[in-house]
């Protein structure tokens, strides 16, 4: 199901997922070097990565905000898979050093079962 549903080669290597995978919460922590100070730096560039491979996409929002005392970057999109829009919320921060990548996705028809969930989510990470 990983390699069907995330292509590429930074995939997530943790993913949580319902048993239709409609609903999808995934980590991966890269090797890239990574600090407080680079996390905006890194966010601008998943979004413009994000821009050159979903040139139609709908921006909701992105930003840098402060979730448990530390800085994580964020991106909110919807894209064009297969036979459907999917809702993206990407999320990024350090983790001993290293670039915490996490993502959350559903369906958009699924969008407003799950959006405040996916906040919650989201304002619920403490990384140690």
């Amino acid at each position: 199901m990983l390699d069907f549903k995330y292509k590429g080669k930074n995939r997530p290597t943790l993913v949580l997922t319902d048993d239709a995978a409609a609903v999808n919460l995934g980590f991966n922590l890269l090797p890239n070097q990574a600090s407080e100070d680079l996390i905006e730096t890194y966010k601008n560039s998943v979004k413009a990565s994000f821009q050159r491979s979903f040139p139609n996409a709908i921006w909701k929002s992105d930003g840098v905000r402060i979730i448990n005392g530390r800085k994580v970057g964020y991106l909110k999109l919807l894209t064009e898979a297969i036979d459907q829009s999917v809702y993206n919320y990407i999320f990024i921060t350090h983790c001993q050093g290293k670039l915490l990548v996490g993502t959350f996705n559903c369906t958009e028809r699924r969008l407003a079962e799950w959006e405040e969930s996916s906040e919650k989510i989201v304002e619920s990470l403490k990384v140690e």
